[in-house]
């Protein structure tokens, strides 16, 4: 419950960098 509750609000900076780690996976998926 917690952890879906910091989900719903999280920083613009975190979710910001959460983009960035998915983009870098997806790289990495691809390669």
């Amino acid at each position: 419950m917690t952890e879906e509750k910091k989900d719903v609000v999280v920083p613009a900076k975190f979710e910001k960098l959460v983009a960035e780690i998915e983009k870098m996976s997806v790289l990495d998926l691809s390669e």
